[in-house]
């Protein structure tokens, strides 16, 4: 959780916080997996006027492959 002065979490204002962009709340969570790691990102994020529950799954290994490839493509540019 991190929020901009005057406010604090706890201060009852959290949704109008997110809503004008002035704070987050946000957890993450790593899994390690052999040579990647694996994450699990919770957030609330308001989406159309509204406050919602957001959950992002990082496969690592395919986030590996994806930074392999786009190091490779600049590489190439060179």
């Amino acid at each position: 959780r991190k929020f901009v002065t005057p406010y604090y979490d706890g201060d009852g204002y959290e949704e109008q916080v997110i809503r004008s962009g002035k704070g987050f709340i946000i957890s993450a969570w790593f899994f390690p997996n052999k040579e990647e790691e694996d994450t699990l990102i919770l957030s609330v994020v308001e989406m159309e006027d509204e406050l919602s529950v957001q959950l992002i799954y990082q496969n690592g290994a395919r986030q590996k492959r994806q930074s392999e490839k786009a190091e490779k493509e600049n590489a190439e540019d060179f």
